[in-house]
């Protein structure tokens, strides 16, 4: 699978870009695509036009966390996708 993580230890708050578009994701143990924001992270993930399926755990998954979850943005765009026969979720943000 695709795993993308924003993490910034400092107090500073930082950016990353993530486009993830036009693959065949499947078959994972866990899941397909996961995009995990923490700290001070901030992550901005266009998840376009894939086809995500027979994954073990979820299709796409995003989520954000530590111990300053309230200082994280994170909005994905999830358009155009395919995702079907996956163990757990198809997206789960």
């Amino acid at each position: 699978g695709i795993y993308f993580r924003s993490d910034f230890s400092s107090s500073t708050p930082d950016s990353s870009q993530l486009l993830i578009a036009g693959n065949d994701i499947y078959q994972n143990s866990n899941r397909a695509i996961y995009c995990y924001s923490r700290n001070y992270g901030r992550l901005s993930a266009e998840i376009r036009a894939n086809r995500v399926y027979n994954n073990g755990g979820d299709g796409i998954y995003c989520d954000r966390g530590g111990m300053l979850a309230a200082g994280q943005q994170m909005a994905p765009v999830i358009v155009l996708n395919e995702i079907y026969q996956n163990g757990g979720h198809g997206v789960y943000c």
